[in-house]
């Protein structure tokens, strides 16, 4: 199953300038997103959509100050989070002309704001494809909310079946995203497929170790490059590599490496 992601950069001119007042907060800034981004790029499987006005406001807001030589580039560096690979929502949009959609903050009424337009997209595809898989990068939690999903109302007088709400999951940062595909996200391959794996009580470079049920082999995810597993014998001796379809190199055994059973 395909997930899809939705990128929301800060769009408010207070929190941009928040985040560009200093060398330091901005170099922040650029790392926890790329470091986010990092996660969903080692899965063909997922699917980042974007909103290329989101990325430009935040672009023209830094070249007011590009001045500053930590701001020279910035266009670039925000640029680079999006690869080829993702979606410009403006390139097929889903949105109905005739709705309007809001964000609904019991804490906020009587006022309501308008969703800006990745979230409109997102409301659209979800309820396109009610059985897809979808998740909104609330980065810095741009848009606050009362409880632990976004919920988005679609309404229109002349259209019979609405009012809809839809209910979108959010993540704010790498470690909530990295969480919420654990728990809702289950690939080909996993050490989180009981089927196959039971989780032991062995910890190794902050990583819960695996035991495969057929082979008595321990997995783990190597926790500095996170792209590949470390496979162990029965007694702890090392095996090989495993890439994250489970397929194991075996000429990558090496000697040194081993786990105390």
């Amino acid at each position: 199953m395909v997930l899809n992601f939705f990128l929301l950069l800060p769009q408010t001119n207070g929190i941009i300038l928040d985040i560009i007042q200093n060398e330091c907060s901005y170099k922040q800034f650029v790392k926890e997103i790329s470091d986010t981004i990092s996660v969903l790029r080692r899965d063909n499987s997922m699917k980042l959509f974007y909103d290329s006005d989101n990325i430009n406001t935040f672009i023209e807001t830094c070249k007011e100050f590009e001045s500053e030589t930590y701001l020279a580039n910035a266009a670039t560096q925000i640029r680079s989070f999006i690869s080829t690979k993702s979606i410009d929502v403006h390139d097929n949009p889903t949105k109905d002309n005739r709705c309007i959609y809001v964000l609904w903050n019991l804490d906020k009424l009587p006022n309501v704001e308008y969703a800006p337009e990745i979230i409109t997209e997102t409301v659209e595809r979800m309820c396109l494809y009610p059985d897809g898989k979808f998740l909104l990068l609330n980065i810095l939690e741009e848009i606050k909310t009362d409880r632990d999903v976004l919920l988005v109302c679609k309404d229109a007088k002349h259209i019979s079946e609405l009012p809809v709400f839809a209910r979108i999951p959010y993540v704010t940062d790498k470690s909530e995203l990295e969480s919420w595909i654990s728990l809702n996200y289950i690939p080909i391959f996993s050490l989180l497929d009981k089927s196959r794996f039971t989780k032991t009580k062995l910890i190794v470079q902050g990583q819960s170790v695996f035991q495969e049920n057929h082979t008595s082999r321990y997995w783990y995810l190597d926790n500095f490059h996170k792209t590949h597993y470390e496979v162990f014998d029965d007694t702890g001796k090392h095996l090989g590599e495993s890439d994250s379809q489970g397929q194991i190199d075996f000429s990558k055994k090496d000697a040194t490496k081993t786990i105390n059973i």
